[in-house]
């Protein structure tokens, strides 16, 4: 089967490693997600173990389609019996720039438009090969299709993971704009997180990064306990059943032999009280309690970690950033610009959070919490400083070799005009 693993923007890459990771060849590399092949068991691996893919598309046609008459007969082209019954409720979903002239009869003007002419061509197939016709499912379907436009070009998919990825199962409570689970563990990869690490989150609000960094730590499946859509399909259920069950098997048995460290490695509090009691409900949930210790304090008087430490984090930010936060990030720079050995990641969607945080950034990392362009800002802080200090004492000796040359200069001039001098009495 041909897949596409869709990635939310500036994380494609991410999910390839992930995929690689788990010992699958990866294609292409796209802007909205990650192209491979692979059968059942791909499958099943992909959807237990992903974490940072957002949802697993099985192909099934791409065609040229410029109007509403292409968009219908090459959707009755697309190998339906194969995947569908006329005993499963579908839905149909378009996305993508609509293709065409707009003010054609024919026009695909609308994606609800598209969604309902792919749909008038299935139910048209099944009900010729069947006798009679499906049901249609907007909102909880047996099989969803995925229709994807790419200027002239339209392609389908069957949407093998139901729910989207991210609803790993155990955010039950959560505070005002938490981060997603998939977009919490692509900030952990993207800092370089991998099993056995050590992790702080001081403002860890639902705690999605710090609970994604325990499952990291202990190689903890994410889509272990929760179904996928693919196992509702009608056709080819049993090869389905069976995939699935050996993977999750595996991952349960994992869970199973975990085993709670006497040194938390999962250090996750807040301030507030509300978000503290979110994040233990939502660890014990998740089944990682044990790898984390929670607390209630001020992340201007957050403690250095152990060396090699990770600080992870989404802080708080506004539109425009008042003087209350500006001093929030200001005093936490200054905090932790004395954390020798310890890797910072702070992500922000404000674009004044550096200049107010106080220490320059290694790099940055462009990523989006749903429609919000947020920014991911990493610090070596050992390295920042010891750059700080290079560049003071870089700019120290230029000043020292600056004001010997001002006093030589001094002296030349001296001795110039004492030379005169002589001359001139003489």
């Amino acid at each position: 089967m041909r897949l596409l693993v869709t990635a939310n923007e500036g994380t494609s890459q991410l999910v390839a490693d992930e995929c690689s990771a788990l010992d699958l060849r990866v294609g292409k590399v796209r802007w909205d997600g990650v192209e491979l092949t692979g059968g059942f068991a791909n499958v099943a691996k992909l959807l237990v173990w992903l974490r940072v893919g957002e949802r697993v598309l099985v192909h099934l046609h791409t065609f040229d389609c410029r109007d509403a008459r292409d968009l219908y007969e090459g959707t009755r082209e697309a190998k339906w019996l194969e995947w569908v019954d006329s005993s499963a409720t579908v839905g149909v979903v378009a996305t993508g720039k609509l293709p065409g002239d707009r003010k054609s009869p024919h026009a695909l003007r609308t994606h609800v438009f598209a969604a309902q002419k792919v749909k008038d061509a299935l139910v048209d197939e099944l009900r010729g090969a069947f006798g009679h016709r499906p049901d249609i499912e907007l909102r909880d379907p047996d099989v969803q299709v995925i229709v994807r436009f790419f200027g002239n070009r339209c392609s389908l998919f069957l949407d093998a993971s139901g729910a989207p990825l991210h609803r790993r199962g155990y955010r039950f409570t959560g505070v005002e704009a938490p981060v997603s689970e998939t977009l919490a563990a692509a900030i952990l990869a993207d800092t370089g997180f991998a099993r056995g690490d050590r992790l702080v989150d001081p403002m860890c609000g639902s705690g999605t990064i710090a609970i994604e960094a325990a499952m990291i730590h202990a190689g903890l499946a994410p889509g272990a306990e929760r179904a996928f859509g693919i196992e509702r399909w009608p056709v080819r259920r049993r090869e389905v059943r069976k995939a699935l069950d050996r993977v999750r098997k595996d991952a349960r048995a994992r869970r199973r032999a975990l085993k709670r460290p006497k040194d938390r490695p999962i250090l996750a509090s807040d301030i507030d009280p509300q978000a503290v009691a979110a994040t233990r409900q939502n660890a014990r949930t998740a089944g990682v309690e044990g790898l984390m210790r929670i607390v209630e304090a001020d992340a201007r008087e957050l403690k250095a970690p152990a060396a090699r430490t990770h600080i992870t984090t989404n802080v708080p930010w506004g539109e425009r950033i008042g003087e209350e936060l500006e001093a929030l990030y200001g005093d936490m720079g200054k905090r932790v610009a004395s954390f020798d050995g310890c890797r910072l990641a702070v992500l922000s969607g404000h674009e004044g959070f550096v200049d107010a945080f106080g220490l320059r950034p290694d790099r940055t990392t462009e990523l989006r919490n749903g429609r919000l362009d947020v920014r991911l800002h990493h610090y070596d802080i050992g390295a920042n400083d010891r750059d700080a200090n290079d560049r003071d004492a870089n700019d120290r000796d230029a000043n020292d070799r600056d004001a010997n040359d001002r006093d030589a200069n001094d002296r030349d001039a001296n001795d110039r005009d004492e030379s005169a001098e002589q001359t001139a009495s003489s």
